[in-house]
């Protein structure tokens, strides 16, 4: 018995195995075999080397985003979980969304080539103002860019043909 708790052994993910087969098996019973109703969000904030607790290396990130795509999550766009919570439709299995808050440069300098690679969607919420100070800013539009005084976002914009699939929330 004392074997099926050893860390790492045989025994123990058979074990584990099993038990995750049965918890499946009555949430399939509980549900009808219906989707269930839920959808998992990752939020990052900077993909970056920077010893930081809102980073994620750039290393790390391509890790995780190869385990979503090699162990079948069925990642989506933002808006398709918002569109399926409002019809009260439920989510396939293993759905995952990922947003990026802040519109950082490194998220398109290191994540999107990630994301494109690997073809999953992301949302960015991007910065537009800031309270009590100077807040540089990057407008990415069908009229092309505009930068603020200072900003060094110069390089994002470079190609913004790539970033076409960019809007503005609309407001409410």
């Amino acid at each position: 018995m004392k074997a099926l708790l050893v860390p790492g052994t045989r025994a123990r993910r058979h074990v584990r195995r099993l038990v995750a087969g049965a918890i499946h098996a009555v949430r399939q019973v509980a549900t009808g075999g219906r989707p269930r109703p839920e959808a998992r969000i990752l939020s990052y904030h900077r993909i970056d080397d920077e010893p930081h607790r809102s980073c994620v290396t750039p290393q790390a990130f391509r890790e995780q985003m190869h385990h979503l795509r090699n162990e079948g999550y069925d990642v989506v766009p933002l808006a398709t979980v918002a569109a399926q919570l409002e019809r009260r439709s439920g989510f396939a299995p293993r759905t995952v969304a990922i947003t990026f808050d802040d519109g950082f440069a490194d998220n398109y300098l290191q994540a999107f080539p990630v994301l494109s690679a690997f073809g999953i969607p992301a949302t960015i919420f991007v910065t537009v103002a800031g309270i009590g100070g100077r807040l540089t800013f990057c407008v990415i539009g069908r009229r092309g860019s505009r930068h603020s005084p200072g900003s060094s976002c110069a390089r994002c914009c470079a190609d913004q043909s790539r970033w076409a699939h960019i809007r503005s929330p609309t407001r409410g």
